[in-house]
């Protein structure tokens, strides 16, 4: 069957080599590969995945610097989101507009330590705990268009069916008595 279609291809230059080194072997029989070549299609290699690594880096900054700008009117403003990210320094909430920005550690009243697979964060005192994909309602404190981040403020930990919001360690569980 046939796509009536426009198709367009979107070639990378890596691929554009491996489709003209095909053409080479199949259609025109030539196998032949002199040193020469071989020195170029490495160096080839190399410089357009530095290239292409480069490119996916000014990208991510752009968009990055775009979403800053445009939350930036909504300073003060609450929305739902989720947490879709954990580091050292917070956790990073993806919120209902698709756009995600970060709460540091240091702004909550507790110290947060992750736990080794880098997918929960516990308090140290109070025992709160902070999963990937838990719900959370975030508020807008700041926007740095330059950097491109959005700082968020934890206004309200919802609800999160299916692993607890608060852990507590054996040791401090009271017993029960029959």
């Amino acid at each position: 069957s046939w796509y009536p279609g426009i198709i367009t291809l979107t070639l990378r230059y890596p691929d554009l080599i491996v489709h003209r080194l095909l053409r080479r072997y199949l259609f025109e029989k030539n196998t032949a590969f002199n040193l020469a070549f071989q020195e170029k299609l490495l160096f080839l290699a190399d410089d357009t995945s530095i290239k292409e690594r480069r490119a996916i880096t000014i990208e991510r900054a752009a968009n990055d610097m775009k979403a800053a700008e445009f939350m930036s009117k909504d300073i003060g403003e609450v929305f739902d989101g989720y947490i879709d990210g954990m580091s050292q320094a917070g956790l990073f909430v993806q919120m209902s507009n698709g756009i995600s920005g970060m709460i540091r550690f240091d702004s909550l009243p507790d110290f947060y330590a992750l736990d080794k697979f880098g997918q929960s964060a516990h308090g140290k005192r109070t025992h709160t705990k902070f999963v990937l994909g838990a719900p959370l309602k975030v508020k807008i404190l700041a926007t740095d268009k330059a950097k491109g981040q959005i700082l968020l403020g934890l206004e309200k930990q919802k609800e999160f069916k299916g692993t607890t919001q608060k852990y507590v360690h054996k040791k401090h569980q009271k017993k029960r008595k029959k």
